[in-house]
């Protein structure tokens, strides 16, 4: 008792424990996470003191046990229902003025507001429905049967869909930031179609309690419970490493700016004499430009592992939580939707489709995309973290995991809806036709997309001409691909023109490439001179390359002019246009330093006077 007592009196001062390690005015260089999981554990020993009084209630219980049905009933109630009661507290003490979320992640106080308020729903109706659910099965002799039982579990069902509702909506909800962020994610766009759904299957278990199945309800509805906690869990995991790679870039980038900062005071110290910028001062300079990194400075790189780490997490979680419910599901075999003919042995046969066959083939498509849009880019990563590859190999190597993703998952739910060969050789012999006359060129151009990805005559990032347009590679789809010009814009060329016509590929094997600049001088100049000065500007442009050096040629002697020709190896192709233009700047510099002169075009006009001029005046009329 006395250390309850004690563990009470604690836990009031642990609200300003929190409130202390939020992150103020440091500088970035001095911010230590470990402030983060100091907030992280102090919020979760909160509710603390709480639990232990139940849990000695339920202990004091336990120890008189079989004294009445209704302390047995209490018993299992107190032991079934402490472990979410805590969860539901350990997760509102995550959203106290000053705490976690609002500090450390920096959720909105409106977001974090939304949060406690959703979590109060389940604090005082999911848990006292939860418990009156238990001791009704333990104390009426009805048990399942009841209809106290039943009422409960409507309060339940509905205070979970109530809970989702409030978590998901796509516009009120927590989740509408991150929607608003993200509107080209399948999320975003299927945003109402997968809202409604998971909003529904608490009414559905609903209707499956009220039809008798009061268990089989009870028993999914706590492991969709336990799927809610488990993504509270990824979700929390995610905005903790985050803020960790956060910390680590405004770290790094204070580093940097503070040298950059003592680097220039020096270079203004002994260029111009004076009073130098102060140390401090130097510093909060420093602060106020690393301060300015957001989560979207992070690395896309980073963000693709973490992802991945966490759809490999999540999977895995799902099928712990799950995995002990598989036999138990063999109910929903035994609900009929419809039923439909397939040939067994050579005999046609009525088959049921259930329930299960529905979640099963929902379950594949939901397994397939998520494993389709994840798993090549952790692979991806892998690649990169582990070997040199070029950019284009990883492109090639994602691209083709995605397709082989693709067709594993086509063909599991192909299976899983009963399909065989009968069935579908009408449609194999419909897309022949279709093949044959309207969608060769739809698969001509799927088939010279896998050609370009395992021939690779050209690759993500390659430089090409294309009939006249110039452009980067920036995507290689089933049809198109995709080519970004000097314009910014998104060519779209089938990609069976890059297997039967002709392509211009200037960094294939070798990114370089040649540059001509044409220069005309007077006559009489000094054609040495202007020679030097065209190769110095070429020698000290950093994209110049040093071997093979620039050299320059007397061309011809022009009707005005001596042409003079630099030809000189850029690094990338590119750069090639901007290169030339920097040099042609370079070269008028040097040339007016040297008062050389680029002529005017001269033409000669010869005049007969031999005769004289006739002249006429026309009227306007």
């Amino acid at each position: 008792m006395v250390v309850l007592l004690l563990i009470t009196v604690l836990s009031r001062r642990l609200s300003a424990h929190i409130r202390s390690t939020a992150p103020g005015g440091a500088k970035p260089g001095h911010g230590s996470f470990l402030d983060t999981i100091r907030a992280l554990l102090l919020s979760q020993l909160l509710p603390l003191w709480i639990v232990f009084w139940l849990g000695f209630l339920y202990w004091l219980l336990r120890e008189d046990g079989g004294i009445s049905d209704y302390g047995d009933a209490i018993v299992s109630a107190l032991k079934w229902n402490l472990p979410i009661f805590y969860s539901i507290l350990a997760a509102r003490a995550l959203t106290i003025r000053g705490g976690l979320l609002q500090a450390h992640f920096r959720w909105t106080a409106e977001t974090v507001r939304k949060l406690r308020r959703a979590l109060d729903y389940l604090l005082w109706l999911f848990i006292p429905a939860s418990v009156l659910t238990s001791i009704a099965i333990h104390v009426l002799p009805e048990g399942l049967g009841s209809v106290t039982v039943k009422l409960a579990f409507v309060v339940l069902a509905g205070t979970m869909s109530l809970f989702i509702y409030q978590v998901l909506h796509p516009i009120r909800g927590l989740i509408a930031s991150y929607l608003k962020a993200n509107p080209n994610g399948y999320l975003s766009r299927l945003r109402w179609l997968w809202f409604f759904a998971v909003v529904a299957i608490p009414l559905l278990l609903l209707g499956l309690s009220l039809a008798g199945y009061v268990y089989s309800a009870a028993t999914i509805l706590r492991h969709l419970v336990s799927v809610l906690w488990l993504i509270a869990i990824l979700v929390l995991v995610q905005q903790l490493a985050e803020f960790w790679l956060l910390l680590t870039r405004r770290r790094l980038a204070y580093k940097a700016a503070l040298e950059r900062r003592r680097a220039l005071a020096k270079q203004q110290a002994e260029t111009e004499p004076g009073p130098a910028e102060g140390e401090r001062e130097q510093e909060r300079e420093a602060v106020e430009e690393a301060s300015r990194v957001d989560l979207a400075a992070l690395s896309k790189e980073s963000r693709k592992l973490l992802n991945a780490l966490l759809f490999i997490g999540g999977a895995v979680g799902v099928w712990l939580i799950w995995s002990p419910l598989i036999p138990a599901l063999g109910v929903l075999d035994e609900i009929a939707l419809w039923q439909q003919s397939v040939t067994v042995e050579g005999h046609q046969e009525r088959v049921a489709v259930t329930v299960g066959d529905v979640l099963s083939v929902l379950s594949i498509v939901v397994i397939t995309v998520l494993a389709a849009k994840n798993l090549p880019s952790l692979i991806e990563i892998l690649l990169l973290q582990y070997f040199r590859i070029s950019p284009g190999s990883r492109y090639t190597i994602r691209t083709l995991a995605g397709y082989i993703i693709a067709a594993v998952g086509m063909v599991a739910l192909f299976k899983a809806v009963g399909g065989s060969w009968s069935s579908i050789q009408w449609l194999v012999a419909a897309l022949g036709v279709g093949i044959g006359f309207g969608l060769q060129e739809i698969v001509a151009n799927f088939i010279s997309g896998l050609i370009i990805l395992f021939e690779r005559p050209i690759r993500v990032g390659d430089y090409v001409t294309v009939g006249d347009t110039d452009g980067t590679v920036t995507r290689i789809r089933i049809r198109a691909t995709t080519i970004l010009t000097r314009d910014r814009k998104e060519l779209l060329v089938p990609n069976k023109e890059f297997i039967t016509g002709r392509l211009l590929n200037w960094t294939l094997s070798d990114p370089t490439t040649r540059l001509k600049v044409v220069v005309g001088i007077r006559y009489g100049a000094d054609v040495r001179l202007a020679e030097k000065i065209m190769l110095e500007a070429a020698r000290e442009h950093p994209r110049v390359l040093r071997e093979p050096a620039p050299w320059v040629n007397f061309n011809d002697f022009g009707d005005s002019a001596l042409l003079l020709e630099l030809r000189c190896i850029v690094d990338f192709a590119e750069y090639r246009v901007k290169v030339a233009s920097e040099l042609r700047h370079v070269i008028d510099s040097g040339f007016r330093a040297a008062e050389m002169e680029i002529p005017f075009p001269q033409r000669d006009v010869h005049l007969d006077t031999l005769q004289p001029l006739e002249v006429r005046i026309q009227s306007q009329e």
